[in-house]
């Protein structure tokens, strides 16, 4: 994983100064690793790339790593490389953790991007090493097998179906299991082996239908591109209990979603289709309901000159900001953190699944009206 610490790396050395090369690609790496709060147990790149990056020789860079070593900066790990810090004591067992996704992961999606910053954060913190591996890969079994180290399990990031989950609990009973911010319904707590850091997406969908209620709104349309998504039904299920909470027969709730031909559509002209033909029901809804802010941009466009309009989980702020409306912001940065935690142990036994609150962002206007932000 040292792409995420090492990406912005730059060494040259500089030719006029009068101290010799070696020492001030120690002093740049030495510095970088400082100033970017590399946690310790993070590998370093290859000396073979760090030379290439640098201009230098492979002999000045093993050089410069070795004035590292010897100040306690880095260590030294037969067979694996350089890493921050120093080397641990005698007998002491690497603490590992899988990250596994499918596909594989992106730092360049919003989603993951912040979910990987938390889980990288609370490595730091605890020293754990990261690895990424894959559905059925022999290094699970490897890294449980290995006296040398503490195999703390897998965090799953993405969308698993219940089965490659089962057929991975069965191949090695060794290994422990969390899902990271997508539910699974029945099939989180299916093991004593699984475990789970998820939005409280009911909680959500529950502040936003109280926060609609009090404005005057009792018809809601709720806009969904996945009627089987768990994290979506629990938002829907949050809506829905502001009625029965109030036993008001006027709260209405009614769940629009993309007919299946139409599911590889862009998110934004799922939420304009879906926006109007919410507004020629009789009668039309006051206020509508996107379950992502990508479908609440679309239904904005079409819809916020006649009703109120909110998303949901706040992946890219500029959504809600553009197309003004309020939104529920999902902490996907504490969600990554808490599960590298609860994988590692931070957390009682009995502590498997953990939700995190999300929060409100309000825009509300009356539509029509230019919003104050």
């Amino acid at each position: 994983m040292t792409k995420d610490y090492f990406s912005g790396l730059f060494l040259p050395p500089d030719p006029a100064r009068p101290v010799p090369v070696y020492c001030q690609l120690a002093e740049s790496l030495a510095h970088f690793i400082g100033a970017n709060g590399v946690p310790a147990g993070v590998r370093l790149p290859g000396v073979e790339e760090l030379a290439a990056s640098a201009k230098v020789s492979v002999g000045t860079m093993e050089k410069a790593l070795q004035s590292l070593i010897a100040d306690g900066v880095c260590s030294r790990r037969p067979k694996r490389g350089t890493f921050v810090g120093a080397a641990p004591p005698p007998g002491h067992k690497r603490r590992v953790a899988g990250l596994m996704s499918l596909p594989p992961l992106s730092d360049g999606a919003p989603i993951h991007a912040r979910i990987l910053a938390g889980i990288h954060a609370a490595a730091g913190e605890m020293g754990v090493e990261l690895t990424s591996v894959n559905a059925g890969d022999p290094a699970i079994a490897q890294f449980a097998s290995d006296p040398a180290v503490e195999w703390l399990g897998v965090l799953l990031i993405y969308w698993f179906h219940r089965s490659d989950v089962e057929a991975a609990l069965a191949k090695d009973p060794r290994t422990r299991y969390v899902f990271v911010n997508y539910d699974f319904g029945s099939a989180t707590t299916a093991s004593e082996r699984l475990g789970a850091v998820l939005n409280d997406d009911f909680a959500g969908g529950f502040e936003l239908g109280m926060a609609l209620r009090r404005r005057g709104h009792r018809h809601i349309a709720v806009l969904s591109n996945e009627l089987d998504d768990c994290n979506y039904l629990n938002r829907i299920a949050g809506l829905e209990a502001v009625g029965k909470i109030f036993h008001d027969p006027a709260w209405q709730v009614t769940v629009r979603s993309i007919p299946a031909a139409e599911t590889t559509l862009p998110q934004e002209e799922v939420g304009r289709r879906l926006a109007r033909a919410a507004l020629r029901e009789t009668p039309a809804p006051t206020a509508i309901v996107a379950l992502n802010d990508l479908m609440a941009f679309g239904a904005a466009e079409v819809a916020a000159s006649r009703v109120e309009v909110a998303g949901y989980d706040h992946v890219m702020p500029e959504l809600s900001r553009l197309g003004r409306f309020s939104t529920v912001e999902i902490d996907f940065f504490r969600i990554g953190y808490l599960a590298l935690k609860l994988i590692a142990g931070a957390f009682p036994a009995a502590s498997r699944i953990i939700r995190v609150a999300p929060r409100l962002l309000t825009q509300w206007q009356s539509p029509g009206a230019e919003h104050e932000l």
